[in-house]
């Protein structure tokens, strides 16, 4: 029995390499969490965490974000 796989190429293959990027990589796992946070807070609506989360979340993901450009750019 043969399961067909799909290759790594088009759509599937750049989700996937964007995918292990975010994974291998701390600070934009960071970046994520934060992106996550502000979801998360903006879904509850109410109450004291739907007011901290999202500015939990905006701080970690611009410390994410900026901390992956400056690594970025000093590789080039």
């Amino acid at each position: 029995m043969t399961i067909d796989t799909v290759d790594d190429s088009g759509v599937i293959g750049s989700l996937s390499e964007g995918v292990r990027t975010v994974l291998n990589s701390v600070t934009l796992t960071l970046a994520m969490v934060g992106v996550l946070l502000i979801l998360i807070g903006f879904i509850m609506q109410t109450g004291v965490l739907a007011g901290l989360l999202p500015i939990w979340g905006a701080g970690l993901a611009f410390v994410g974000f900026t901390a992956y450009g400056l690594i970025w750019r000093s590789r080039k």
